[in-house]
């Protein structure tokens, strides 16, 4: 019970450092986008070198990399959720921004990658998998999932409203199902670190770097529909997958 305790402590722990790196005010005292991303960059690399050190310290969960099945390709649809706001834009017919900057581009690629690593290997890597020993399948994607999307709460700083701050809430909770799913099922990291990057590199730098993306009606009507079709299939997947053990 009491090492039972410890490893949840410690997981905490893991949450609360990596929140803190995601969490300096770069923007207060600096104006240049693209020096706070290469600052964010060399956080996210020093949180997952600290994140190797401290998982072996602890003798926490390690990282699953087992092969990939043919079984895997039945993911393949929830793709369609990282490419909504892309659907959104051909839609309203939305322009071209004029100034384009690869650098960014380029940057953001790389910020994408190490965001969608290091979250990855704490909260499905090892909150998921503590879940995963004491509840069912089914509760350890849901409670580790709600966690993951009640945390992007704390983005309230960083957005414009508390509207928005819910929505990405609600998104990130959408989304951590997929990839906890995903992580159960093929017991491989790269799987839903893969899903979450193309998710935030594809849906949100890509889009508002290429062109210019208006949050109006058709932008909520259009991605709640692609939300409920990949939960409706996510939970046709998920029942049926079980089912076959």
């Amino acid at each position: 019970m009491e090492n039972c305790k410890k490893r949840w402590y410690s997981i905490a722990l893991l949450i609360a450092i990596l929140l803190c790196f995601s969490s300096v005010p770069f923007h207060y005292f600096i104006k240049s986008q693209l020096v706070i991303n290469v600052l964010n960059i060399v956080l996210k690399l020093l949180f997952i070198a600290l994140y190797i050190y401290y998982i072996n310290k602890e003798k926490l969960h390690k990282l699953n990399f087992s092969p990939i099945k043919k079984s895997t390709l039945l993911f393949l649809p929830f793709l369609i959720a990282t490419f909504s706001n892309f659907i959104v834009v051909i839609f309203n017919d939305s322009s071209l921004n004029e100034n384009i900057s690869t650098i960014n581009i380029i940057i953001e690629f790389i910020l994408c990658l190490l965001i969608a690593i290091s979250e990855e290997i704490v909260f499905r890597g090892n909150l998921f998998k503590e879940f995963l020993k004491h509840k069912s399948p089914f509760l350890s994607i849901l409670y580790s999932s709600l966690i993951f999307g009640a945390i992007h709460l704390l983005n309230i700083s960083s957005l414009d409203s508390i509207i928005y701050c819910l929505i990405q809430a609600i998104y990130a909770f959408a989304i951590g199902l997929i990839m906890a799913f995903m992580y159960y099922y093929t017991n491989n990291i790269i799987i839903p670190i893969s899903f979450h990057f193309l998710f935030n590199f594809i849906n949100d730098s890509l889009i508002t770097n290429l062109y210019d993306l208006k949050w109006d009606t058709s932008f909520y009507i259009i991605n709640i529909i692609i939300a409920l079709i990949t939960i409706i299939y996510g939970l046709a997947l998920f029942k049926k997958l079980i089912k076959k053990g």
